[in-house]
Parts: C-alpha cells; sequence; structure tokens
C-alpha cells in the first residue's frame, strides 16, 4: 500500500511538473533592446535554453515590448514580430533560425514598380488543416504574379500584396487549390 501511494504522488509530482513548463509566463519591459538581451531575459524567467547563431541574430532589429505574466508563446510572437527570423520550441529550448520565406527588400520595390502603386501592404497569416494543425511549406502567391512565399514550421506566412484588391493563392501537395481574396 505504501509503494502504491509513493508511486502515485511521484507521477502527480511529474504531471504537475510538466505542466508548469507548458504555462510559463513572463515579464518584460524592454524599449529598442537587442533581441539576444530579450532572449536571455527571457530564458532567465522560464528556465529554457536558448539556440542561435551570433551573426545571424545580429540581424535582428530591435525590440520595444512591455507584458506582464504574459505567455511564452505570446512574448516570443511579438519579440518576433517584423523580424528576419523565427522560432521553434522543442524540449524546453528556443531555437532560432532565419525565416524560411520572406520576401526582400528589392523584391518588394520591385513588385511596386511592376504594379505602380504607391504602399504594399504585409498579409500575415497562419495555414492550418482541418483540425487545426500548421501546415509547414505552403505555397502562397499573389495571383496574377509570381510574388509568393512558403509557410515556416509554424505554418505561418507573410506576403507583400498590392494597396488594392488582391487574390492570395494557395497550394500544398495533396490539397485542393485555395483562394481568398484580401480585403
Amino acid at each position: 500500500m505504501i509503494k502504491l501511494t509513493f508511486v502515485l504522488l511521484i507521477t502527480a509530482l511529474l504531471q504537475i511538473s510538466s505542466a508548469t513548463s507548458f504555462s510559463q509566463t513572463v515579464s518584460l519591459k524592454f524599449r529598442n533592446a537587442k533581441l539576444e538581451t530579450v532572449l536571455k531575459e527571457i530564458g532567465s524567467q522560464t528556465g529554457y535554453d536558448l539556440v542561435y547563431i551570433t551573426p545571424l541574430i545580429n540581424e535582428a532589429k530591435p525590440v520595444s515590448i512591455n507584458v506582464t505574466n504574459a505567455p511564452l508563446t505570446e512574448v516570443l510572437e511579438k519579440s518576433f514580430s517584423n523580424q528576419v527570423l523565427t522560432y521553434t520550441i522543442s524540449n524546453n529550448t528556443i531555437v532560432v533560425q532565419k525565416r524560411t520565406a520572406s520576401l526582400s527588400s528589392a523584391a518588394i520595390v520591385d513588385i511596386n514598380r511592376l504594379l505602380d502603386k504607391a504602399a504594399p501592404l504585409d498579409i500575415r497569416g497562419q495555414v492550418t488543416d482541418t483540425k487545426g494543425e500548421a501546415l509547414i511549406g505552403v505555397s502562397v502567391r499573389l495571383k496574377g504574379t509570381s510574388v509568393g512565399v512558403s509557410t515556416d514550421v509554424n505554418g505561418r506566412y507573410t506576403i507583400t500584396v498590392p494597396d488594392e484588391p488582391a487574390t492570395l493563392v494557395f497550394t500544398y501537395i495533396g490539397y485542393d487549390i485555395k483562394e481568398i481574396a484580401v480585403t
């Protein structure tokens, strides 16, 4: 009986321990700080390890963030918005990497020149299947042009479109082609 109680107690404690790692909250207040500084503070508050390449992280834009007891994923999303980098979380490790597909500033200038429009719009989204799971590598392209991107490991994408009616075309092997008007 004592052995059974001991095993149940250990099991309960392990479940509580793993549950707290998934519900990490972070409080930060930075203004124009280096992304590396922000990530180190997130790591110290959560106990998560960080993996990144220093020259790559030096390409990141400064981060301004002010959150109190916010979920870890929300803080990371805010920290990585408008960055050339993205992140993944794996086994209590935050891995920073370059976005797999993004438009260069030269491509944006070419879009403007081709379409002869003033201010392009950045459209952001996430592609998921019917179960809500992210789809990696979905092709997202601006209909009638060669402008396109692919979704990242989280199914997210950012594409620049002209400030006028446009249609995005989503293609993925094994799925129907989907066209969505940008409004």
